[in-house]
């Protein structure tokens, strides 16, 4: 192989590594929630909400709503399942309207 070929290769594994570590340290909050760790999940889910992730909203609300969090409402819940909703997220639908029909919105 020519000099170049190895170039090409090396700069490709860079970029596959690269960007496997930048999903990585992106994913990080959903990553701690499904490790049952809520409370650590809450900056990266945050950040991805404002980010206009739809399914991080729902999981910010299931978390408040589970009270996997200490002093999390039921109220704070229905505001991150909202938000999930003009996101256009069908989960935060699903859990808002199976949260009102069983608890009904404070």
């Amino acid at each position: 192989m020519k000099k170049s070929h190895y170039t090409g290769i090396g700069i490709s594994l860079f970029l596959i590594a690269g960007s496997a570590f930048y999903i990585r340290a992106v994913e990080a909050g959903f990553r701690a929630h499904l490790a049952k760790d809520y409370t650590g999940a809450e900056a990266g889910l945050k950040a991805r909400a404002a980010n206009g992730d739809g399914f991080a909203t729902y999981l910010l609300g299931e978390n408040r709503y589970r009270q996997h969090l200490p002093g999390a409402s039921k109220e704070e819940a229905f505001e991150w399942y909202e938000k999930g909703l003009e996101l256009g997220s069908l989960h935060s639908a699903a859990g808002y309207l199976y949260a009102f029909a069983v608890s009904s919105k404070p």
